[in-house]
């Protein structure tokens, strides 16, 4: 089976399984569900809005951005479904590069959710290269026994958690790095 799709199959299994208090936190289990099912039919890009025309930052720009700007960022690019000017081969090796470097510095740092972004954006930019690999698999290592995902999961399994006070925490980075799977499963689709 497919590591993204059994990967997904355990996630869902703990989302349905969820019995989230909050309405804010009811709404990420729905989300994150709908990304298991995403990932399962490999259907596509999973979300896009908007419209018009949206330009890549230079990549200058773009690695000097601090983590919030480099959040909202990729969030906008990958949201958007408006036209990009396709990537010449220069560029697509050059941001290939980039995403897959900065991806295995913040997976070093233990950032998941800025890794699961940058490989979002990759995606969606067709990007695939050894180190975008690399951060993909580190993202997969981040899953909990129970499916849930969330940093150091080792160590977080180790120390326990507390039901209520991660709930919030733990579906929104669980949907985070499902979204980037969902976009990961979509590129193997159109990749084969």
């Amino acid at each position: 089976m497919n590591s993204l799709i059994q990967t997904s199959s355990m996630t869902k299994n703990w989302l349905e399984a969820a019995n989230p208090q909050s309405q804010e936190s009811q709404s990420m289990k729905r989300l994150g569900i709908w990304l298991c099912e995403q990932i399962a039919s490999r259907d596509g890009r999973c979300i896009s809005v908007g419209n018009g025309k949206v330009e890549l930052p230079l990549m200058s720009q773009f690695v000097a951005l601090h983590r919030s700007e480099l959040l909202n960022v990729v969030t906008k690019l990958t949201v958007h479904s408006g036209q990009r000017e396709p990537l010449t081969t220069g560029d697509r090796n050059e941001w290939k590069r980039l995403l897959g470097a900065m991806a295995v510095s913040h997976a070093k740092s233990g950032d998941v959710v800025v890794v699961a972004a940058l490989l979002r954006l990759a995606a969606r930019l067709d990007l695939q290269g050894k180190w975008l690999s690399e951060a993909k698999r580190y993202l997969l290592t981040q899953q909990h026994s129970d499916g849930s995902f969330g940093m150091l999961a080792a160590e977080m399994e180790f120390v326990g958690r507390t039901k209520r006070v991660n709930e919030l925490a733990t579906l929104r980075l669980t949907v985070e790095v499902l979204w980037a799977l969902a976009e990961l499963a979509a590129l193997e689709k159109r990749s084969s």
